[in-house]
């Protein structure tokens, strides 16, 4: 339907461009091949929040870019409204935007971005891993928020369980090195990891006044280590 690379140029433009938002009462918006009403021609499915990007607003059926499914097709109008990526993310937060958990941190393996919101292995069209950052669009589901990543050059849905506020600090020791642990206490025997001056962490939590717990990149490991020796 389209020339090679549209979706590329049109995703280059998403801080700028209006784009318009779905808004469904419940179930789905249909992605089409036509601009008709029949089951047969449905490619995708779209939900509220879902971002789509107009080519031809001509009649009840525009053609459209969803980039959730990377896909071009037609869609009811009607249950479209206009609006920009950066309205759509301050109207659709359900919290201030300060507090949104924007980083993935996964113990092991991917964080999927769907195009649904719905686990299923059918649905992922990106993967994602601890330290990627994403930029919320949309808050409704109490799980899978609409999201974009930046990485990915895509939006979709994803497990918000899995992303957390987080900070950098740097290690600084005077000498030898800073162990990562396993446990909040001194204990040769919890021993995980060493980090050394200039290594970075990441800061997940730092409830306890004494032990954070971080992700070491340059260890691929999570753990604890003393806060007094890292600094901003």
């Amino acid at each position: 339907m389209a020339a090679p690379g549209a979706p590329d140029t049109l995703m280059a433009k998403k801080d700028t461009e209006v784009v318009y938002i779905v808004s469904v009462e419940k179930g789905y918006l249909a992605l089409r091949n036509e601009p008709a009403y029949d089951e047969s021609n449905e490619i995708a499915r779209l939900y509220t929040g879902d971002v789509v990007e107009i080519i031809s607003a001509t009649g009840r059926y525009w053609f459209v870019y969803a980039p959730g499914p990377g896909l071009y097709g037609f869609t009811d109008s009607r249950y479209l409204y206009a609006d920009t990526v950066s309205a759509a993310r301050d109207t659709y937060a359900s919290y201030p935007s300060a507090t949104l958990p924007t980083t993935v941190i996964v113990q092991s393996g991917f964080l999927a971005l769907r195009s649904e919101p719905v686990f299923r292995d059918s649905n992922i069209i990106g993967k994602m891993y601890t330290g990627d950052t994403v930029e919320i669009i949309n808050t409704y589901d109490d799980i899978y928020w609409y999201v974009y990543c930046p990485k990915l050059g895509r939006y979709g849905y994803t497990d918000s369980r899995y992303l957390a506020n987080v900070y950098y600090r740097t290690v600084k020791v005077k000498t030898g090195y800073l162990a990562l642990r396993n446990a909040t206490s001194y204990d040769s025997r919890n021993e995980i990891g060493k980090l050394y001056t200039g290594d970075i962490v990441m800061v997940i939590s730092s409830t306890s006044s004494e032990y954070y717990y971080v992700y070491a990149p340059s260890l691929k490991k999570y753990g604890y280590v003393n806060g007094n020796y890292l600094v901003k």
